[in-house]
């Protein structure tokens, strides 16, 4: 199965403001990322994520058509971990999924050497303070620059292959 990590961010790494505030981030940008989610027929969130894109407001999380697998070792309705995750949608028969969520979730994505793709949405906005869209870890990844997309006159989207 390919796992493709899809994280959007400012132009100088950041996910969020300093207070989780994502609205730096454009609604193009969101029917851009629904769009390849729902190409793929799957996307593998945090809880954290998923319940910061509800609190959007519906309308954000009715274009998500594809079927969702949360994770979160708090909660016994979700997966316990990514790779418990990543197993349920292969038996789920999906052949590629995306997989998104904050600094410490891509974080261990990264430790765990289980992302084989990555695409990254850049907004052209930068913030002074904000969450890191990947936490510091125990990690090196070595990354094949695949393609670049121009989605609007300012905002990009960047295709890597991860060299494993």
């Amino acid at each position: 199965m390919k796992v493709i990590l899809h994280n959007s961010i400012s132009l100088n790494g950041k996910i969020a403001g300093k207070d989780g505030n994502e609205d730096f981030l454009s609604e193009q940008l969101w029917d851009d990322v629904c769009s390849i989610m729902n190409r793929k027929g799957c996307i593998i969130w945090s809880k954290k994520t998923f319940e910061a894109v509800k609190s959007w407001g519906d309308d954000y999380l009715d274009k998500v058509k594809a079927k969702i697998i949360l994770v979160s070792r708090k909660n016994k309705n979700c997966c316990g971990s990514i790779e418990e995750a990543i197993s349920e949608a292969r038996k789920l028969g999906f052949k590629e999924v995306i997989i998104s969520g904050g600094s410490n979730f891509n974080k261990s994505i990264w430790e765990k050497k289980l992302a084989d793709e990555l695409i990254l949405n850049i907004e052209p906005v930068m913030l002074g303070e904000g969450i890191s869209w990947v936490e510091e870890g125990n990690f090196r990844v070595k990354l094949e620059f695949q393609k670049m997309k121009k989605l609007n006159a300012n905002l990009i989207q960047l295709y890597y292959k991860v060299m494993k």
